[in-house]
């Protein structure tokens, strides 16, 4: 109690006692540090617990006598565990060595407990030491040999089985289990369901409850379900962001993409004269900058131009030497790219096609033998002035090959005299009876 004034003033303290007995780790309800120990040997009744901005814990630090100012001395910011660990086989003599060969450091776990000069706590300081070894040496879940793996009913391997029901289940690629061994504990963490599994969408709501793999729903509205999977086992409405993607052309407002002459809310917008894809979706919910090169469509005649020397301000693409025209389309997004091609370059039938029972073409105006077509209308000539829709193809056949209907020089003539003397030997026959 100090005097302050007239007035006396009950500050709390805590007397001969570390940072590591009288604080949590951000996180931790509970210690992770050794009860056992004889510098941890304090009431943790009214433990504090580290903020999120900085979480570690100082040890070998003596904690102020004023409660008040404790997290202040106490509390550092994470230092990344590849700081003072590293795998079993790893070569650097200053770092504390992972004990399992199965186990890593992954790359963005930090520790708990800090040195105060940006690393983990030093082995000198055995609490803090054995529990920082722990949470920083971890077992990846696609572990082939610990890990995790589809559910199976006996198993060859050491793995564990991702759940029975609801499956097939991804084995997370980046997640990791609590310690250098995978458990059953882990599964929450190791195995992802399927979204196309989990997810319905909100005109089948009903099935949350009468089937038992679906788990949740996505909001109403224009959706599909992705391909996907959830964080975890079990799908909940967390995962929409991943599972349930908007239609770029969302019909709800404030969703999808608009252009930008359309006077409404959208999530996008897009650029100039782009157009917002009809049928395409973004990548989850809601829709964001980065689904932009989907949902917008550039105009194939704003984005590509007929000939590579052609100036032409806004193209970023040019067609090849057997082009005719731009065609009237759009390209896959925005902006168009080198695979649009064969949307927006218009080709000259005769580049590809040739004559039926005649010769692919030759020369720089006509495409690789390999690559023409013969017209296969029997007598059917290639339109010299045909063009096809796109890059040609089979389907152009019939607008680039006409069949010839024209009757070879004389044969009319032939015909013509052949009816006529017809003509004249039935009059004189009739004139004779």
């Amino acid at each position: 109690m100090r005097i302050v004034g007239l007035f006396c003033l009950a500050v709390s303290t805590t007397e001969g006692a570390k940072c590591h007995a009288k604080v949590n780790p951000y996180g931790y309800k509970t210690s992770p540090y050794s009860k056992g120990d004889a510098d941890n040997a304090v009431d943790r009744t009214d433990v504090l617990v580290c903020p999120s901005s900085k979480g570690a814990v100082l040890v070998d630090v003596e904690a102020p006598a004023v409660v008040d100012d404790i997290l202040d001395t106490c509390c550092d910011t994470k230092p990344l565990c590849s700081t003072m660990y590293e795998k079993n086989d790893g070569s650097d003599d200053d770092k504390q060595k992972c004990a399992s060969e199965q186990a890593v450091v992954p790359a963005a776990l930090k520790c708990v407990s800090s040195d105060g000069d940006s690393k983990c706590a030093t082995a000198e300081a055995t609490y803090s030491s054995k529990v920082d070894k722990k949470h920083c040496c971890r077992m990846m879940c696609k572990n082939t040999v610990g890990g995790f793996a589809s559910w199976m009913k006996t198993r060859s391997d050491e793995r564990q089985n991702c759940p029975e029901k609801g499956g097939a289940y991804k084995v997370s690629d980046t997640a990791y289990c609590a310690s250098d061994t995978c458990g059953s504990k882990d599964q929450n963490t190791c195995c992802q369901k399927q979204c196309s599994v989990g997810f319905v969408l909100f005109a089948d709501k009903t099935k949350v409850d009468s089937d038992e793999a679906v788990d949740t729903f996505c909001e109403e509205g224009d959706f599909q379900i992705s391909d996907a999977h959830c964080a975890g086992p079990t799908c909940t409405d967390v995962d929409r962001a991943v599972c349930c993607q908007q239609k770029c052309s969302g019909s709800k407002e404030g969703k999808g993409f608009k252009t930008k002459t359309e006077d409404k809310t959208a999530e996008g917008t897009c650029d100039d004269t782009d157009t917002v894809h009809a049928t395409a979706f973004c990548v989850g919910s809601p829709c964001g900058s980065t689904d932009k090169g989907t949902c917008c469509q550039e105009s194939c005649s704003v984005g590509f131009r007929k000939e590579e020397k052609e100036v032409k301000v806004g193209s970023s693409q040019f067609c090849n030497k057997f082009t005719d025209s731009l065609a009237d389309a759009k390209c896959a997004g925005s902006p168009c790219k080198t695979t649009d091609s064969g949307t927006c370059c218009a080709e000259k039938c005769s580049a590809t096609f040739y004559d039926n029972k005649g010769k692919p073409s030759t020369g720089s105006s006509s495409k690789d033998s390999a690559q023409q077509k013969e017209c296969k209308e029997p007598s059917s000539k290639v339109s010299a002035s045909g063009t096809c829709v796109g890059a040609c193809a089979d389907s152009d056949e019939d607008a680039c090959c006409e069949v010839n209907n024209s009757t070879p020089e004389g044969t009319a003539d032939a015909h013509g005299v052949g009816l006529v003397s017809s003509v004249a030997m039935l009059v004189a026959l009739s004139a004779a009876f």
